[in-house]
């Protein structure tokens, strides 16, 4: 009886050291392999002024300032009541077109539909152009857009990724 415990314990110790080995080993080896596309990641924030010119879909454009300068465009894409009274979560897609190219976000946010027009949103580098091909990142950004005259003001801060030749 002893034997067959002591087989079984050691089995079951051969099998743990054998994952063992192959988490690390792959551990070991996956950086490696990615060392030619290794990521430059940069802290940014700034300022976007922007105007609301659109309301079917909503749409506005404006102006990014900050670590990150260029023309503003956005497209809302989709919106819903939240559960909260006077918010409303919304979905989008905007660009911002840059010295050095293209920058193109996914974004996913909330604001509130009385006093000034309270809002916040992520966005999330989906694709770029130029100097902006193959980045990563996301800004999330705070700030305002007046219901009535359809200007707003927000700050943003985030990361942004790109790849190191």
């Amino acid at each position: 009886m002893f034997a067959s415990r002591f087989v079984s314990g050691t089995r079951k110790r051969i099998i743990a050291a054998f994952f063992l080995c192959a988490v690390v080993g792959l551990t070991l080896t996956l950086p490696a392999g990615q060392a030619g596309s290794k990521a430059d990641c940069d802290q940014v924030e700034g300022t976007l002024r922007e105007q609301v010119t659109g309301a079917d879909p909503v749409q506005s454009v404006g102006r990014l300032r900050g670590d990150i300068k260029g023309d503003y465009s956005f497209v809302l894409t989709a919106g819903s009541p939240s559960q909260t009274p006077d918010v409303v979560h919304f979905d989008g897609r905007s660009e911002v077109q840059t010295k050095d190219g293209k920058i193109f976000f996914s974004d996913a946010g909330a604001i509130s539909n009385v006093g000034r027009g309270n809002l916040a949103y992520l966005s999330t580098i989906r694709d770029g152009t130029g100097d902006w091909a193959g980045a990563t990142g996301q800004l999330l950004f705070r700030g305002f857009v007046d219901p009535v005259s359809g200007r707003g003001v927000s700050d943003y801060v985030g990361e942004v990724c790109t790849q190191d030749d």
